[in-house]
């Protein structure tokens, strides 16, 4: 195995474990962890094997897969044939999902997961996110190897397939069924924010679209059916968040509401707590409360920033004001 591989190989695992120790610890975001860390994946890989970078300069060769293949690629890839033949290349269905095959591959990657992710992540949580990233790229790759079975549209078994779109596809499907109507800045016109529901079915349609014509362009590899496998399921893993136990639609009181609307004196904190209002799930309304915190002036410091601990909004100051 390749030195760059097996640097990768360890990359990725630190980048998983960290992960989950943010998501458990509540103090940094897992999304942006995400994006940093396949940024740094990246750059080691790209110092490692300089042919990264020098092999795929043209963005539209880049575009329609015929740049120069990377050596390392088939030891992080998801291969389906190889998989078959050597069972210990397993691992590559997770490290294909944090492997990207040139800068632009990456820069569009990281760019999607940030305008999706950070949303979706201040309303479930960082670990469910996460779960969420990952499980649905695995269900992407799948996908894409099932239809290789039947080399339905192009598709073959013995392709490799790399990069984090069929996770954040799955991170818009699960968006989509949790929240279609939330408002979100997505690359459509950047200047405006699209409902969910929006965003999803222009990409869905964009998708298929590519997909159905990427049989009468000539080399072209961009991976619309791991798109589509992805999106599929995020919004399967989205059905079954909406479905946990817990997730009820009682409306759940943590704190007396009424002195929320005192204190929401900005457009800022009036749509926090619009959000706190309508919100069914306890440990999304316990976000949001921490959100409404960090967006309140405390009137005797006059800093911003306070903290919601335990049912009551707190300055360091040792201003504190009751929520019950």
């Amino acid at each position: 195995m390749m030195l760059v591989s097996i640097v990768s190989i360890a990359l990725i695992s630190v980048l998983v474990v960290i992960c989950v120790i943010i998501s458990l610890w509540k103090k940094l975001n897992v999304t942006l962890t995400l994006a940093g860390g396949m940024i740094f994946i990246f750059v080691s890989q790209a110092i490692l094997f300089p042919d990264l970078i020098t092999q795929n300069i043209s963005f539209w060769d880049v575009y329609k897969g015929s740049g120069n293949a990377i050596a390392f690629h088939d030891e992080l890839g998801f291969t389906p044939a190889l998989i078959v033949d050597s069972p210990i290349y397993i691992y590559t269905i997770i490290t294909a999902i944090f492997t990207h095959a040139d800068i632009f591959h990456l820069f569009f990657n990281v760019i999607f997961l940030i305008f999706l992710g950070l949303p979706l992540e201040k309303k479930i949580g960082g670990f469910k996110l996460l779960l969420v990233f990952i499980v649905s790229g695995i269900i992407g790759h799948l996908f894409t190897s099932s239809l290789g079975l039947f080399e339905f549209l192009g598709a073959s078994i013995y392709s490799t397939g790399v990069g984090a779109s069929g996770g954040i596809y799955g991170i818009m499907g699960c968006f989509f069924i949790l929240y279609p109507n939330e408002k979100i800045f997505f690359p459509l016109v950047l200047l405006t924010r699209w409902p969910v529901w929006v965003v999803t079915l222009a990409y869905f349609l964009l998708s298929v679209l590519f997909w159905a014509l990427s049989s009468d362009i000539k080399d072209y590899h961009v991976g619309n059916d791991v798109h589509i496998g992805g999106l599929v399921g995020g919004i399967l893993l989205g059905l079954a968040l909406k479905a946990a136990p817990g997730t009820s639609k009682a409306k759940v009181k943590l704190v007396d509401e009424g002195i929320l609307k005192k204190l929401a004196t900005t457009m800022k904190l009036k749509d926090i707590l619009a959000k706190i209002e309508k919100e069914d799930k306890t440990d999304i309304k316990k976000i949001w409360l921490e959100e409404f915190a960090k967006n309140l002036k405390c009137r005797d410091c006059k800093k911003m920033k306070m903290r919601y601990d335990n049912e009551r909004f707190e300055c360091g100051c040792g201003k504190s004001i009751v929520l019950k």
